[in-house]
């Protein structure tokens, strides 16, 4: 058997379905031999995401490939379409390559974030996420990641990864960072320390806007031939024909957008009708529109809206419709009634919509791409989409940049090929791959697309000071530390953003006018807002709801359910994006703010810009479908309301308010305490305990508090384990000896520090058969006064002789990997110590702050982090096995 044909084989057996030739052409050129290009220019609708099973195949043969795959999209899709191909692959894998180890993670929805990437670091995964959750794990700066976990997440993504970054042509930026990453020798290891860390890759997913070069791959004209490839020709050639319909400045383009979705939809038989729209407020009114007109023309309701700004929840929830109204997956027979989609951007990248016709503003060219490639995906000989783009005229006040650019995106959809006796021009893949080709060599033409086109921002260099600077994790305040967001996307004038996520209960003691930072940051550190209970809109917008409800509940509501002005009631909680509270209203707070002027408003409110906003759920403001609504009262649509109870075990912690009942203790240990009021009752008296409580099972996403597990395990017990997993993760990797050597050894040494008495009692120890490693809970840190375990396991270590038979360098290493296994020591870390005296404590920190700097300008930020997250794995591991029965 040939090797192309064993690749067709394993292909088919592993996705379901034959290869096209280009597949097989990119892995037997390119990855069977270790090999990744410098893009994969591929046109939309021909199988880009299988990239995914490329590298499968590759990686099952034993071909020297990273072993984690990072797929990254622009924006946050409705439908995660790669985790669940992805997820198909896991489940093929086994009968198909003989390999069972392959984990998906998705740092979104559904999906998210369930650590199976980061249990081990050996094991082949699967990771999808944005450019957001994605860009600022590997800067050091994780969204939603506590300081203590973010050098875990960069080191396992700067190094030994194969990003894919689709439709990278709409995010220059964010590849121009990857793409530094992985050229810049200056920013990774030196030396024999290069061959020990295994490097950083990058595949974008398109060819658009790079200069020629033949590591490119590219389509041949043969692969997309109808007699040779078929499947492959129907989609390249799907019959897709564009009028483009010019609109006076006065024209009211809402009713423009409706009619003509209404003429799609209803001319001939029913029909599945895409509309897309630039602005949230226009699709929001095409939607209400066409609900009329349905209701009207007494059809059923069959619309839906697709917008960013939706609850992570609810925007998965959209899945089920769209498969059901044919928009996803294989198209069904023509539908029972005229079918409405509406849409932003949100749907313009991640997600393979496949409508029967498209109706849509005149947007930037690379943006009206993304929307051709949503409507009749497939082709067909008996499927022919029709595309109508309204071109509303700027205001002839206008400046004259904003007219230029009109005409260049008017002009270039003229520069399609014409097709059929109406005028109509031809918006199929191949249609569009000859206008890049003829802008390739025409330079007035590529001149005019590029103006057709949004700018390309500017963006920052990325150095290494500026990646160490982010890399001082255990540093609160770093004036050297800049916010990551002009590398992700470049200098954008874009409004500011707010992350919203509501809970039944928050961390605010009773009858305190604030809560208390620490009582906060610890809260959201056992039980940190989860992606999937997020909304992220506008600060603007946010505010305006909030503030309206605000008022509702003081003094609209009905009056069973208004609040006495005098009630200081938690409304909303204000985090940083390193978790940091930053500030908290009282549902008064908020009413009182409403009466003010918009600009008072915004500057009170300042703090909400960029931040993550934990909202009472009694203030309300979330609609049912999961969008911000100033009419929606409270509900209890929380993960601490009435979220099924698989969710938070599969999440591993969730906080449990006044009443709730409480899970099963012999599983879940509570960590957290506070002393709150009912949310529901203003009774005096009301007044109980805000409680989280974590779990450490197999499929929890949480590691939990690493002290607490379902049984206690002595200190000895637990550095045996943690050194086998070591091993277990070094022989898998292939570290050298030495070096496999001495992350055995620091696995043995990293948790002597519990052996003081001081952590035991705090830590609620058994009394007898001690020192215990892992407790059953109740304990309180408190007592610790500031004492890191790892500090004392770093003294103790030294002490003890564990590493004086490594080499000097491996030594340093070693020390560093035990101080840092929790996330500190980076540079800093608590130097309280019981056992010594103050001088002796000051200079073992000050030494190791000095070797985070050497070991770092030795194996660059990425790959300390790795050596660090090798170890924080086996750790995990072990602590993992204990509430697993000990396998």
């Amino acid at each position: 058997m040939t090797e192309k044909e064993d690749f067709n084989l394993r292909f088919q057996a592993l996705t379901g379905f034959a290869p096209f030739a280009w597949q097989t052409r990119l892995f037997l050129d390119w990855f069977s031999q270790g090999r990744i290009p410098d893009a994969c220019g591929v046109p939309t609708g021909l199988g880009k995401t299988t990239v995914i099973a490329l590298w499968l195949i590759a990686r099952a043969s034993g071909v020297a490939l990273p072993r984690r795959l990072v797929y990254v999209v622009d924006r946050r899709a409705v439908v995660d379409q790669a985790t669940l191909f992805a997820e198909r692959l896991k489940t093929a894998a086994p009968e198909a390559l003989g390999t069972s180890d392959l984990t998906v993670s998705t740092l979104r929805g559904q999906f998210a974030d369930n650590r199976e990437w980061l249990q081990n670091p050996a094991a082949p995964s699967v990771v999808v996420g944005t450019i957001d959750m994605i860009g600022s794990r590997l800067l050091f700066s994780g969204y939603g990641v506590s300081s203590r976990m973010r050098p875990f997440h960069a080191g396992l993504l700067g190094a030994d990864t194969l990003v894919v970054l689709d439709e990278a042509h709409l995010c220059p930026p964010f590849e121009a960072l990857l793409a530094t990453v992985a050229n810049d020798e200056g920013l990774h290891a030196t030396g024999q320390a290069r061959e020990v860390v295994p490097p950083f890759r990058l595949l974008p997913l398109s060819a658009t806007g790079r200069k020629e070069s033949n590591q490119v791959f590219k389509l041949k004209p043969e692969e997309v031939d109808r007699t040779l490839q078929p499947v492959a020709h129907q989609r390249f050639k799907a019959e897709k024909h564009l009028i483009a319909h010019q609109l006076d400045e006065d024209a009211n383009l809402v009713e423009a957008l409706v009619e003509q979705a209404w003429q799609r939809g209803t001319d001939g038989a029913p029909s599945r009708v895409l509309v897309f729209c630039d602005r949230r407020t226009d699709a929001t009114r095409v939607k209400d529109a066409l609900d009329k007109r349905l209701k009207k023309e007494k059809f059923p309701q069959a619309t839906e809206l697709l917008v960013g700004a939706r609850r992570v929840r609810e925007r998965e929830a959209l899945q089920a419709w769209l498969e059901l109204n044919g928009f996803l997956g294989e198209p069904s027979s023509v539908p029972d009634t005229p079918t409405f989609l509406v849409a932003t951007s949100a749907g313009e990248v991640g997600v393979d919509l496949d409508a029967d016709h498209l109706v849509c503003d005149l947007v930037a060219w690379e943006r009206m791409v993304q929307r051709f490639g949503r409507v009749n995906r497939r082709g067909g000989e008996e499927r022919r989409a029709r595309i109508d783009v309204l071109a509303l005229s700027p205001k002839k006040k206008a400046g004259e940049e904003e007219h230029e650019i009109f005409l260049s995106r008017r002009v270039s959809l003229e520069r399609l090929p014409a097709v059929g006796t109406e005028g109509a021009r031809d918006a199929s893949p191949a249609g569009i791959e000859q206008v890049k080709q003829e802008a390739a060599d025409d330079p007035p033409l590529r001149e005019m697309m590029q103006k057709a086109s949004t700018p390309l921002p500017l963006r920052p260099p990325l150095t290494r000071p500026v990646v160490e600077a982010w890399s001082l994790t255990s540093l609160d305040e770093h004036a050297g530390r800049p916010d990551i967001d002009p590398w992700l996307r470049g200098w954008v004038d874009e409004q500011p953003q707010t992350t919203v996520a509501w809970r039944r209960t928050l961390p605010w003691r009773r009858d305190a006018d604030e809560p208390l930072a620490a009582d906060v940051e610890s809260h959201f550190e056992a039980a940190p807002i989860h992606l999937e209970e997020t909304l992220e809109a506008t600060t603007q917008l946010v505010m305006e709801v909030l503030l309206k409800r605000a008022g509702e509940v003081v003094t609209e509501a009905p009056q069973e359910q208004r609040l006495p002005q005098s009630e200081r009631a938690p409304a909303v909680i204000a985090l940083g994006p390193t978790g940091k509270f930053r500030g908290a209203w009282t549902i008064t707070d908020l009413e009182q703010l409403g009466r003010r002027k918009p600009d008072e408003q915004r500057r009170e409110l300042s703090s909400w810009s960029g931040a993550t906003l934990a909202v009472a759920a009694r203030l309300g403001g979330l609609s049912g479908d999961g969008m911000l609504d100033s009419k929606a009262p409270a509900h209890d649509s929380t993960l601490d309301g009435d979220w099924d109870e698989a969710l938070r075990s599969r999440l591993g912690y969730f906080p449990v308010g006044p009443g709730d009942v409480a899970p099963d203790t012999k599983y879940w240990k509570v960590v957290s305490t506070i002393p709150v009021a009912a949310p529901e009752s203003n009774a005096e008296g009301a007044a109980e305990a805000l409680r989280v409580f974590v779990t450490r099972g197999k499929g929890a996403s949480s590691a939990g508090d690493q002290a607490v597990a379902a049984a206690a395990q002595t200190l000895p017990e637990h550095l045996a384990w943690v050194a086998d997993e070591a091993r277990r993760i070094a022989e898998e990797i292939g570290l050298p000896g030495p070096y496999a050597e001495m992350l055995v050894l620091a696995g043995r040494a990293h948790d002597l520090g519990k052996a003081r008495t001081l952590w035991q009692v705090a830590m609620n120890a058994p009394l007898a058969g001690g020192p215990y490693a892992k407790t059953l809970g109740g304990g309180d840190g408190r007592r610790l006064n500031g004492y890191r375990h790892e500090f004392g396991s770093l003294r103790d270590s030294d002490k003890q002789g564990l590493f004086a038979n490594l080499e000097p360098h491996l030594q340093d290493l070693a020390k560093h990997l035990v101080a840092a296994h929790h996330g500190f020591s980076r540079p800093v870390i608590s130097a309280f110590d019981p056992d010594a005296a103050p001088e002796e404590r000051s200079e073992t920190a000050r030494e190791a702050a000095r070797r985070f700097a050497r070991l770092q300008a030795t194996w660059g930020p990425w790959g300390l982090a790795w050596w660090e997250s090798l170890l924080r794995a086996a750790d995990q591991r072990a602590s993992a096995r204990l509430s697993w029965g000990g396998k």
